[in-house]
């Protein structure tokens, strides 16, 4: 099982800690979140150099670099060419930390973009992700686009997106919980409908019933009610038909924790992470 921790589980915690917890529970990989306190596009040389020896002592593979770049629905010229040398920037960290895939925005999380898309400003966004994944591509590198509100939820707009950049190196990162909560569907048909273009998988378990936080009312993906802080098991996400249906397409990549859950009493952030992995490995073996 290829089980990958993603950083902001433990977001409470250094790098360091992300490392040595994520070797010490028994994950095979970490995927960072490109959050200020764990991998910022201005980390020095010597800290991402020593954040690479790590976690190769750890026996553990850098599997994703889930970054925030990208936007270029919203962006003007300026602004996506500056969100492109995020890019380069990221790209060398990947090469420091020997990590293959790399997650871009198509657009701001649907904070700005809503239904329906235009065909203009679809090519547009297209246009600007292929400069991206060409030089993902220079780099021996992989785009992913997060299944998230508002183009990359929608798998009849991702699939034309793809299709309009027409690069091999650019696919998506499939995330249920995401899709589920956007009230899209996210089963086993869209999982056949991509296909070999799902490079990436995010677990983690989402509920359109309980009722929205006080404190993520403003969050973009609640934007339709629901709470993404649970643990597996505690949303409606049916996984062992999703994984079933992922194995049917041939996925052969990462599974990675990202669960949203903040220390609840008894059960602090790794210990949070241990659970989930835990429950992941029982899901995938097919005993849910």
């Amino acid at each position: 099982m290829k089980i990958s921790l993603a950083s902001k589980v433990l977001q409470d915690r250094s790098p360091e800690e992300v490392i040595e917890c994520a070797g010490a529970l028994g994950f095979g990989g970490i995927e960072w979140f490109c959050l200020p306190q764990h991998l910022p596009a201005g980390i020095s040389a010597d800290r991402l150099a020593d954040l690479a020896r790590r976690t190769r002592d750890a026996g553990l593979t850098t599997v994703c670099l889930s970054t925030y770049v990208g936007g270029f629905a919203e962006a003007d010229d300026a602004e996506a060419t500056t969100q492109l040398a995020a890019l380069d920037r990221y790209l060398a960290i990947s090469e420091t930390l020997d990590c293959s895939v790399l997650r871009i925005w198509p657009d701001l999380l649907g904070r700005k973009i809503r239904e329906p898309v235009s065909d203009a400003l679809l090519k547009r966004t297209a246009d600007w992700l292929r400069r991206g994944a060409d030089r993902a591509a220079a780099a021996g590198r992989t785009l992913g686009i997060e299944m998230h509100l508002t183009i990359g939820a929608d798998v009849e707009l991702l699939t034309r997106l793809l299709a309009l950049i027409d690069r091999p190196n650019i696919g998506a990162i499939y995330d249920a919980g995401n899709l589920h909560l956007a009230r899209l569907p996210y089963g086993p048909e869209t999982i056949h409908r991509l296909g070999e273009r799902i490079i990436h998988v995010q677990v983690k378990d989402a509920s359109r019933s309980r009722p929205t936080p006080p404190h993520l009312r403003n969050e973009p993906t609640l934007r339709f009610g629901g709470d993404f802080e649970v643990l597996l098991g505690e949303g409606e996400i049916d996984f062992p038909r999703l994984f079933s249906a992922l194995r049917n397409v041939g996925y052969q990549g990462w599974y990675s924790v990202e669960c949203h859950a903040p220390p609840r009493p008894g059960l602090d952030s790794v210990g949070i992470a241990a659970a989930e992995l835990t429950t992941l490995r029982r899901l995938l073996r097919g005993k849910g």
